[in-house]
């Protein structure tokens, strides 16, 4: 598992290397993408930010959010499934809860619409933006002590936000 090497490129999805980088194969099976993504108008990438779950030596699970969505693979890599979102735009960016493997929490960061979280794997998605003076967000990611503190951050091009909307068990 150390020597697996995963890869996001701009067009064409995931490269996967199996020997810490000396060769790659494609590894995009079942991802699909959007020529509107290469139109002067939104000039973006088709793929972009790709999460490996923590405990990706027993679950093989990836995710991977772009132009058209968010994917999910449960066997490394190998076939892509797409995620039912809320948001029909473009995911900028995506996070696991860092107890991913017990509490099945993702939250993506769309162009436009926000902040996203799912508790139960991506089955149902909550739309979080409440308190948010931008719904152009950049990047998200969960406090290390998550389930402790359920603290999740965000940035926008001129903010900063801290969240702590889950409710608790």
């Amino acid at each position: 598992v150390d020597s697996i090497i995963f890869a996001s490129t701009w067009y064409t999805g995931i490269f996967r290397s199996d020997d810490k980088g000396k060769t790659w194969k494609k590894s995009s099976h079942g991802l699909t993408s959007d020529p509107q993504a290469d139109t002067p108008r939104f000039k973006s990438p088709h793929f972009s930010t790709l999460r490996i779950s923590r405990n990706f030596s027993k679950d093989s699970t990836i995710f991977l959010g772009g132009y058209d969505g968010l994917f999910r693979s449960t066997d490394a890599g190998t076939i892509w499934i797409q995620v039912e979102t809320l948001s029909e735009h473009l995911i900028t960016s995506l996070a696991l809860s860092p107890m991913y493997s017990l509490d099945s929490t993702i939250g993506i960061v769309t162009f436009l619409r926000g902040l996203y979280l799912s508790k139960d794997d991506g089955i149902t998605w909550e739309h979080i933006n409440q308190g948010l003076h931008h719904n152009r967000l950049l990047d998200i990611t969960f406090s290390p002590n998550f389930l402790a503190d359920d603290a999740i951050f965000t940035i926008s091009n001129s903010s900063f936000y801290k969240s702590t909307v889950r409710e608790k068990s």
